[in-house]
């Protein structure tokens, strides 16, 4: 794909993507496991059990696969820490448990895929980002994408 070679298990491209697929797999699980077992934990306590567990994992991740990267604390990676827990961790996890109890694990699964497209508008109302003509096209193919899946 575009000059890579994205099956070559030694190109950048291939972890990645293996990455993306174990991200995706870690998704439909949680989503399985939620709508069989989650239905009657209250989502806060869930996304808080889930935090105290789940950031120590990424800190270890970060101390061994960031090596070389300095650290540095200030307003602005303060405010992006604390629009990435509540805003884009808790307000999903939230709005994702609230759909699977009136609806099934696929058919949630299909509406969540619209998120990153929540996640452009909310960059762009808080903090200004600019939108493309190549990002409105991609939205517009998501948006194409889940009312199909939805339709059909």
């Amino acid at each position: 794909m575009f000059g890579i070679d994205v099956f070559d298990p030694s190109s950048r491209a291939f972890s990645g993507d293996l990455l993306v697929f174990a991200s995706g797999m870690a998704l439909a699980v949680l989503v399985v496991m939620i709508n069989q077992f989650g239905q009657e934990i209250e989502p806060l306590r869930l996304i808080a059990a889930e935090m105290v567990f789940g950031v120590p994992v990424f800190v270890l991740g970060s101390i061994l696969f960031e090596r070389g990267v300095r650290w540095s604390i200030s307003a602005t990676s303060i405010v992006s820490f604390g629009y990435q827990s509540l805003v884009i961790s808790v307000f999903c996890f939230v709005a994702l448990f609230t759909v699977l109890r009136s609806t099934s694990p696929s058919r949630a699964s299909v509406a969540f895929f619209a998120s990153p497209l929540w996640g452009v508008f909310l960059g762009f109302i808080v903090f200004g980002e600019s939108i493309s003509p190549t990002l409105i096209t991609g939205a517009v193919l998501v948006a194409a994408g889940v009312f199909v899946a939805n339709r059909y």
